[in-house]
C-alpha cells in the first residue's frame, strides 16, 4: 500500500510539471507567464494573432504572434503625421493639420432664445438671412446647431479654447446636435471655410452668457 501512494504520488507530481510547461534557465525551472513576455492579456491568444500598436509615435507596426506568444515577424509604416491608440479599438495613423490663418471674437447670447450666425463677417444677429452659416438656439442649458442640409458640422468634446483646426478638418456630417457648456462645434461656412463656436455657462445658459467664435480661412 505505502509503495502504492508514493508511486501515485510521484505520477501527480509530473503531470502539475507537464501542465505547467517550465522552461529551464541555467540550473533554475522557471514557469512562463506568456502573459508577461506580451504585456497585454488581449493580445495573447495562445493562437496565431495578428497586433497592431504604434511605436515612437510616428510608427504604425504590425506583429504576428506565435500561438506560444512569441512573434514571429513584424513589419511598420510610418505615418504621415501621428499614430494614435485609442482605448479599446485598433491603432491608425493620423493626419496632422497645420494652422490655417483665422479671425476670432465673442459675442453674448443675448434676450433671443435664437440667433443667426455668419462666420465670415463674424455677424450675430436674431434673424437668418442667405449669408447666415448657421442658425442656433438656446434649450435651457445648451444650444441645438442647425446648419441645413447642405452643412456639414460635428461637436467637439473640448473647450473653445483648446480646439484647433486639426479638431475640425475631419468627420463633419450633417446633423442639428445639441452643444453643452465646455464643448465646441465646427461648422462648415457657405465658403467652404471652417467655422467654430463654444462657451462656458453653468445651469441654465443666460444672455449674458459668452459665445466665442473664430474663422478658419481656407483659400
Amino acid at each position: 500500500m505505502k509503495n502504492v501512494i508514493i508511486i501515485l504520488t510521484v505520477i501527480t507530481i509530473f503531470l502539475i510539471l507537464v501542465n505547467v510547461q517550465p522552461t529551464v534557465v541555467g540550473n533554475a525551472v522557471k514557469v512562463v507567464d506568456y502573459n508577461d513576455i506580451t504585456g497585454n492579456l488581449q493580445i495573447c491568444q495562445h493562437k496565431w494573432t495578428t497586433n497592431w500598436k504604434c511605436t515612437q509615435g510616428k510608427y504604425l507596426q504590425r506583429e504576428l504572434l506565435n500561438p506560444d506568444c512569441t512573434t514571429e515577424w513584424k513589419t511598420k509604416v510610418l505615418c504621415n503625421g501621428v499614430c494614435v491608440e485609442p482605448e479599446g479599438e485598433k491603432p491608425y495613423c493620423k493626419k496632422v493639420y497645420e494652422e490655417p490663418p483665422f479671425i476670432q471674437g465673442s459675442w453674448p447670447y443675448g434676450p433671443k432664445p435664437h440667433a443667426a450666425i455668419d462666420f465670415s463677417i463674424g455677424e450675430y444677429k436674431p434673424n437668418p438671412s442667405r449669408y447666415t452659416d448657421i442658425f442656433i438656439k438656446r434649450s435651457f442649458d445648451d444650444i441645438t446647431i442647425k446648419g441645413g442640409a447642405s452643412v456639414p458640422l460635428k461637436i467637439v468634446n473640448k473647450r473653445f479654447d483648446e480646439v484647433t483646426y486639426d479638431d475640425c478638418a475631419e468627420g463633419l456630417e450633417h446633423a442639428n446636435p445639441r452643444m453643452t457648456s465646455f464643448q465646441s462645434a465646427c461648422i462648415t461656412t457657405q465658403e467652404g471655410n471652417i467655422g467654430v463656436i463654444g462657451g462656458y455657462w453653468v445651469g441654465r445658459l443666460r444672455k449674458h452668457d459668452i459665445l466665442h467664435w473664430r474663422y478658419y480661412d481656407l483659400s
